[in-house]
């Protein structure tokens, strides 16, 4: 029953190929095929289940089907790829090329390996470059990909090399494959749904698809466990399956890669947790210079502050969030009004001069609004910030011109008065108006009803 099965499924894979080899990506009806959906994903699928088919199905040229079907989909590939090309790596071609050769006896596709290993060379993040994102992709000057099919790709391309005893590639993976791993545990799920970046054996299991995800997704699971069970069999020094196979339940595969992860964290990224008893008030005061600090090199000289600095290439991003930004000032405001280092408050006289280069005559007699860097729609919480930074810098202990007090003065009254006319009969603030229409928001915002009563 099985094998009818099976030759079923082979047939009905076989009916979407092409003569060229394409394959459909779906069929809208019986016995219809739709050519206007092509895929780089489906067709490795099909190809890959093709040859896993291969001894149920012994009169069906598999081989030929398939090598048809894979020469197409390579076709237009370059052999080599720049380094800083971004490139999804397709695992399910990988496993293709692999059991084409160990199925069919065909090598002539290996050049593939070749170039999507080069290229994970050439894009990784290593541990000297970044402790936390080591491991991962870097797909463009500011963006990084921990995908788990890249690491599925590497380990099944990594195990191959070792089968082969093909020692050269076996040394170009280990560090590849060791990084991928340790920041593939780390982005395990743990207690209270949070990552467990400093100590893996919290983990509970399921995994995010990228760093930014707050959802767990069962295919991402799927991968990151072939993943693992991969780059289990590579660390080991066995041959494909072998480790796998030698494990018979959970606890086991646990112990093994607990055993891993000890020798790992005792050569790399996580030490023993450092927790001290007692925070002293030195230590604070140093991170509040520090962050200060942070604050006055990241404003421009006409007093803009950087919404968002990259670690990783060491250069603010090109993005702007007006609330946000506005938040940076009331931060520079309260603390320069605390503290009155002169330092401090040059950067906050430069962020407020840039804040009175922006008011715009509001809606009603009196009432200002605040201009955003980019477009015309001012935000709530933006206003309602700025308000807070002015409220702080004339309140406090901040030295002041009387000219400028009092030009602050008219700044913050014109403000609170754009703010008040942004208030709702049902009691909430408007999320934003137009500066053209002067029409507030239909929508309203609870980040803009609170800061906006503070």
């Amino acid at each position: 029953a099985s094998a009818e099965r099976i030759r079923a499924l082979v047939l009905h894979l076989l009916r979407s190929q092409d003569r060229q080899g394409a394959f459909a990506s779906f069929h809208p009806g019986p016995g219809l095929v739709d050519p206007e959906s092509p895929s780089e994903y489906y067709p490795p699928q099909a190809l890959l289940a093709l040859l896993r088919a291969k001894d149920w199905v012994p009169d069906i040229p598999i081989c030929q089907r398939v090598e048809l079907g894979l020469s197409h989909l390579l076709k237009g590939k370059a052999r080599r790829l720049s380094p800083d090309e971004t490139h999804f790596v397709n695992q399910w071609t990988v496993y293709v090329v692999g059991e084409m050769r160990r199925r069919c006896g065909v090598e002539e596709h290996d050049w593939f390996w070749e170039r999507e290993l080069a290229y994970l060379e050439a894009t990784r993040v290593t541990a000297a470059q970044d402790q936390i994102l080591a491991g991962a992709q870097q797909v463009d000057p500011v963006t990084f990909d921990p995908n788990p099919t890249r690491l599925e790709a590497l380990s099944f391309m990594c195990n191959e090399y070792r089968a082969r005893g093909d020692g050269a590639q076996v040394a170009r993976c280990a560090p590849l494959v060791e990084e991928a791993l340790g920041l593939q545990l780390s982005l395990q799920n743990g207690p209270d749904n949070e990552w467990v970046w400093s100590n893996p054996r919290r983990a509970r299991g399921g995994f995010p698809r990228v760093m930014k995800d707050e959802t767990l997704r069962m295919d991402i699971v799927q991968h990151n466990l072939s993943a693992l069970f991969f780059g289990l069999a590579f660390i080991d020094g066995s041959v494909p399956g072998s480790a796998v196979e030698g494990l018979r339940d959970g606890a086991e595969l646990q112990a093994s890669l607990s055993a891993w992860l000890g020798r790992w964290r005792s050569g790399q990224r996580w030490g023993a947790p450092r927790v001290k008893e007692q925070v002293e008030k030195k230590e604070l005061v140093r991170s509040v210079e520090l962050n200060a600090r942070y604050l006055r090199e990241h404003m421009s000289a006409a007093g803009e502050l950087d919404y968002v600095y990259n670690l990783f290439v060491k250069a603010p991003l090109a993005e702007r969030h007006q609330v946000r930004q506005a938040g940076g000032l009331w931060a520079l405001a309260r603390l320069t009004a605390w503290q009155g280092r002169e330092d401090n408050r040059q950067a906050l006289l430069r962020g407020l001069r840039h804040v009175l280069g922006r008011l715009e005559p509001g809606p009603v007699e009196g009432s200002l609004l605040l201009r955003p860097e980019e477009g015309s729609y001012v935000k709530t919480g933006a206003q309602a910030l700025v308000c807070l930074a002015l409220l702080d810098t004339l309140s406090g202990q901040v030295k002041l011109e009387a000219g400028l007090r009092r030009e602050l003065r008219r700044a913050l009254e014109g403000l609170l008065a754009g703010l008040w006319w942004l208030r709702r009969a049902d009691g909430h603030f408007a999320e934003g108006v137009h500066l053209l229409s002067r029409v507030p928001s239909p929508e309203r915002s609870s980040y803009a009803d609170g800061e906006a009563l503070l």
